[in-house]
């Protein structure tokens, strides 16, 4: 290869690079707060849904809705209200409004985009509405705000809840619209079992189908939520809990059929489990749990496999209890989806989310927010590198003005970015990286690392670093890096920020081509002897061209 190593001034050594995993450990970046959105009154609960609605205005972005089930604004009193935001600017695209005093309009939300169409439906619970204030759903055009159809359970109706829960699974009949299930956790078949799903025409609402609890339980339905295909027959499938207790049950949403059921131990929540695309070679969709701790043990974060087997847990290393789990995109570009877990950390005295990759339970982000998630989704906007998280908080308390309810977007930003992508061999040229640490790293020495073989991760005193360990890898960590890579290792400004580049001439980067350099950049502790890991970004990757 014609990048060669220069010896640094610097005597470096950077720990052992066969250290095995240490804690999770910060990894990445962290969020920058977007925009807020506030209920306008006391108990509006604006935030007690979110969903994503695709690109609904054609901006490239997609746009996002949020319910407020208390929310008087409408023309008809205190019915509840679904604001529909554009994920690039927050501005309103459309507002929908309950249809009568108590209904709670907004309460539950979810959206699908219908083949072959491209139109987004957005179906929204009001479970007191209809009726005798039994419960009704409700499927518009996300883009126009046109009704489509309303769907209940009849006049004569045992419905207590319907609409409580609500989201989407497949399309089972060949129309071009998914189906839809919703629960309804308060509709009586005995002394002892309450709750039940519901499977509707995702075309006319129709009822189709029911699921009840295998095991008699309380509440049935209070916590529902579909998955990706866990049974392989191609069709969606979802899961449901009940309000204190602990059993998770699985079903297929095909044939309504109990597939599995975890006992979780996990009595609260809103999001206590979700479903994760491709975390495993099966091809076949996985379920996140949280689990309480008990005397003597942690909360946990645990992955089951399509037929309900543990695969992995990460247990909390203080001994804390997760409250929340969230499934979001695959930011780490490495197969899986990552996931949210959030927490109340004593310590802060805040509540803080982690992302963890399911693939390796050390592979993590922690991040603060003054109010605690309740609903969240994260969103696909043009322009961005990385999601936009948006966090739903219906209990947010404002002083003067009790609980109106808030939603927070955020954009996550990398503690590493470059200004290209690619590479010329025949031109040459500069890339220029940009570090931006927390403010904790200020002052911390840094080192930027490369590979031209893969991400890893490999682990320097603990911490894992996405990047494969090859001899340019071991070159820039024993301080030899390439002669084309300038400002490697130096020490990080008063805000945690730092630059390095690599320029290279016309023919450097010859044995290379049609290849990719992954890059990730290191904070370090002082040597003591050696220097020590403290934070890795993720991998930024250069393709270098003919």
């Amino acid at each position: 290869m014609s990048i060669q190593p220069k010896k640094l001034l610097l005597p470096v050594c950077f720990g052992l690079l066969a250290t095995m995993p240490g804690s999770a450990q910060i990894l990445g970046g962290g969020p920058e707060t977007v925009r807020l959105h506030t209920g306008t009154a006391s108990g509006d609960k604006l935030g007690q849904a979110v969903c994503i609605l695709a690109d609904v205005d054609g901006d490239g972005s997609e746009d996002y809705a949020v319910g407020a089930p208390n929310d008087s604004s409408g023309p008809n009193g205190q019915s509840g209200t679904v604001f529909l935001y554009s994920g690039a600017t927050g501005q309103v695209l459309q507002t929908l409004f309950g249809m009568a005093v108590g209904d709670q309009f907004g309460f539950s939300a979810a959206a699908a985009e219908v083949d072959p169409s491209g139109t987004v439906v957005l179906l929204v619970g009001a479970p007191h509405a209809g009726n005798n204030n039994r419960g009704q759903v409700y499927a518009f055009n996300a883009a126009t705000g046109q009704l489509l159809w309303t769907g209940d359970r009849g006049p004569s109706s045992t419905a207590v809840d319907f609409g409580w829960a609500v989201d989407f699974v497949s399309d089972e009949n060949g129309d071009g619209y998914p189906e839809v299930i919703v629960s309804d956790p308060s509709v009586v078949f005995s002394p002892t079992e309450l709750g039940a799903v519901y499977k509707l025409d995702g075309l006319t609402g129709a009822v189709l189908a029911s699921a009840r609890s295998w095991n008699p339980l309380w509440s049935f339905g209070l916590e529902m939520h579909a998955f990706g295909d866990l049974d392989g027959d191609g069709f969606k499938d979802f899961g449901a809990k009940s309000h204190n207790r602990t059993l998770l049950e699985v079903y297929s949403s095909a044939s309504m059929a109990r597939l599995w059921s975890y006992q979780t131990r996990f009595e609260d929540g809103r999001h206590t489990f979700c479903g994760v695309e491709n975390a495993d070679p099966t091809g076949l969709d996985d379920v996140l749990v949280l689990t309480s701790y008990f005397p003597g043990s942690s909360g946990s974060l645990r992955r089951l496999d399509e037929n309900g087997n543990e695969s992995w847990f990460f247990d909390h290393p203080q001994g804390s209890n997760y409250s929340e789990v969230f499934s979001i995109s695959d930011w780490d570009q490495d197969g899986s989806d990552l996931v949210i877990a959030t927490e109340w950390d004593s310590n802060a005295s805040a509540w803080v989310s982690s992302t963890m990759d399911p693939q390796d339970p050390n592979l993590q982000s922690h991040f603060q927010q003054s109010s605690q998630p309740f609903a969240g989704i994260a969103l696909e906007v043009l322009g961005s590198r990385h999601p936009y998280l948006v966090y739903g908080d219906p209990n947010f308390w404002l002083p003067g003005m009790g609980n109106p309810g808030r939603v927070t977007v955020w954009e996550y930003l990398s503690f590493l970015e470059a200004d290209a992508a690619q590479l010329s061999n025949s031109s040459g040229g500069t890339v220029t990286f940009d570090f931006d640490f927390p403010a904790s790293e200020a002052g911390a020495f840094y080192v930027l690392l490369a590979s031209y073989t893969g991400t890893g991760p490999t682990y320097l005193s603990g911490v894992a670093v996405p990047l494969t360990s090859d001899p340019l890898f071991q070159a820039m960590v024993n301080g030899n890096p390439p002669s084309q890579y300038l400002q490697s290792f130096g020490t990080l400004d008063g805000q945690g920020a730092g630059q390095a580049f690599l320029t290279t001439n016309p023919g450097d980067l010859s044995s290379l081509v049609g290849s990719t350099l992954f890059h990730a950049v290191v904070s370090l502790d002082p040597p003591n002897p050696n220097y020590q890991a403290r934070l890795s970004s993720e991998f930024v990757s250069i393709q270098i061209l003919p």
